[in-house]
């Protein structure tokens, strides 16, 4: 049988026919082999889901401790500086001078606001405010 120029059109329809055959092999393949997997796939999601569940409670539990932890951190530090200040409250109280008598004798001494601010690490306004505050008297 020699291959003509009318004969390719009934070449291509066998090859077609052909690859929808081997397609609807592999779609009836596909189909039945999920059809097996469908209920492993489905014990090993429910085994891993109770999996990561406890994974998840264990780690939320040490999260909480961590944040226990913390919070009593800051509540110890917060009552720390509560006594802190306190303190310093009542020796303003018992010394007020005690708070502006170094930049009251650098202001004496000649010393500008900026200079007095740079050296004792306080703010410009502040240390206006205080001379301000003292010549007033």
């Amino acid at each position: 049988m020699a291959i003509t120029i009318q004969n390719i059109p009934f070449f291509c329809l066998i090859w077609i026919g052909i690859g929808f055959l081997f397609i609807m092999i592999g779609v009836l393949m596909m189909a039945s082999r999920n059809e097996e997997d469908y209920y492993t796939v489905d014990r090993s999601i429910s085994e891993s889901s109770s999996h990561i569940q406890d994974l998840f409670s264990y780690f939320l539990e040490e999260e909480e401790k961590k944040n226990r932890n913390l919070r009593e951190m800051v509540l110890n530090h917060s009552s720390q500086k509560k006594e802190e200040v306190v303190g310093k409250e009542n020796n303003i109280k018992e010394n007020p001078s005690m708070i502006n008598s170094e930049m009251i004798q650098m202001y004496e001494e000649g010393y500008s606001i900026e200079e007095i601010a740079k050296k004792l690490k306080k703010g410009i306004g502040e240390v206006n405010l205080m001379i301000s505050l003292y010549t007033m008297r």
